[in-house]
Order: structure tokens, then C-alpha cells, then sequence
């Protein structure tokens, strides 16, 4: 887990900011969390972990609903320009994260609802979720830090996480097609590996931001 790492925000001028920056750590604290819990669900087939994702969904939407209300409030005042592009960037941020905690959901619910997965093409999914999981962290760091580098290295590992869910799409289309038997538990892992690929792209999304803020030379 990393939720030590993305606590400690740099310090905006406007204390509403400063509070927009605490509801987002924490948000993002939570999304991984939630991450992390589904694809150890994934890998121990555990029910217990993918009904805890689930749960945690309030929690996730509560922290979001918070971060644009106070947005909403900031926006509504005088700011300097920075102070916009700090708060739009925030709750654009937040939406992304979101969206990663939707996905993780997905996961959590694809799990409960499965037949048995073959242990072949669930390891191949495991591999991908530790692409996404790696991802999401250098985006976090990226986009608390404001480290240009971290978001080099999660466009990396999203790039890698593409390339590994074309190859793991066509392995499981080919499953299927082998045998009708295979069409339940084909289509479930099918869903569960489209869910790592959008954590993984949302998670490209937010590192992207750092990125376009840097000044050019």
C-alpha cells in the first residue's frame, strides 16, 4: 500500500485549496486501497476482499462529493490564476480516481458473480493488475508531488498495460471460441481485464495533467 506517500500535499495559499488537497489524498489513499483489495481478491479468489471493495464505494463517492463542493464554493470567489488551475486540476483529479474506484467495483462484483475461473488466463489478469496498481501509484506521486518523472514512468507502464490487454483479449476470444462451455467464465475474465486496462488509462489521465502543466523551455 501508499497511502504514506501521497499524504503530504504541497501547501496551497487559499486554506479552502488546502482543504480541496486533503479530501484528494485521502480520496486517492482510498482509491488504491480499493485497487489493491480487488486484485487481491482476483488472485486469492476471496469473497471476503471483493465484498469489502464494494462496501468502500460510499466512502470513495462521499470524499468526491466533498472535494467539489468546496471547488464549487472556491470557484465562486476571487483567485488568482494559479488558485483556478490548482482547483480545476483537483477536481478533475478526483472524477479520474472515481472513475478507478467504479472500476474496482466492477472487479469486486465480476469476482462474486463468476463461475470458476480457469487459474491460466486468471494469472495473465493478475499480471496486467499489477501493471494498473503500478501505474496509479506514479500517477498519484506525479500529481501530489509534481513530478514530471513519475508521470513519465506511468505512461510507461500504461503503454504496457495496453500491449498486455490486446494479447490477453485475443488469448481469451480464442478460449471461448475453442469451446462453448468456456462462454460464462470467458466473458467475466474478459470484463475483469477491460476494468485493470481503464484503471490503468485513468490513472495515464491524471499523470497526463502533470505532464501539460510543466512550462516549456
Amino acid at each position: 500500500m501508499m497511502l504514506a506517500k501521497i499524504m503530504s500535499p504541497p501547501k496551497p495559499a487559499s486554506p479552502r485549496l488546502e482543504a480541496i488537497n486533503r479530501w484528494l489524498a485521502a480520496l486517492a489513499g482510498r482509491a488504491e486501497v480499493q485497487v489493491e483489495k480487488a486484485l487481491l481478491a482476483l488472485s486469492q479468489r476471496n469473497p471476503k476482499l471483493a465484498f469489502e471493495v464494494t462496501a468502500g464505494a460510499n466512502q470513495i463517492a462521499d470524499l468526491n462529493r466533498a472535494i467539489e463542493a468546496d471547488a464549487t464554493t472556491l470557484l465562486s470567489g476571487i483567485l488568482e490564476p494559479a488558485q483556478v488551475r490548482s482547483c480545476v486540476a483537483a477536481v478533475k483529479a478526483a472524477g479520474l480516481l472515481m472513475r478507478i474506484s467504479e472500476q474496482a467495483v466492477e472487479i469486486a462484483r465480476d469476482l462474486q458473480s463468476a463461475p470458476a475461473l480457469p487459474p491460466g488466463p486468471v494469472s495473465v489478469l493478475v499480471r496486467l493488475g499489477s501493471l494498473s496498481r503500478q501505474t496509479l501509484g506514479e500517477a498519484i506521486d506525479a500529481f501530489v508531488r509534481n513530478e514530471p518523472d513519475k508521470a513519465i514512468a506511468a505512461a510507461r507502464h500504461n503503454g504496457e498495460a495496453d500491449a498486455l490487454y490486446a494479447s490477453l483479449v485475443k488469448d481469451l476470444l480464442g478460449y471461448v471460441a475453442a469451446d462453448p462451455a468456456h462462454a460464462e467464465s470467458g466473458m467475466r475474465l474478459l470484463f475483469i481485464a477491460r476494468s485493470l486496462e481503464r484503471i490503468s488509462g485513468h490513472a495515464h489521465e491524471i499523470a497526463e495533467s502533470v505532464v501539460a502543466a510543466e512550462p516549456v523551455a
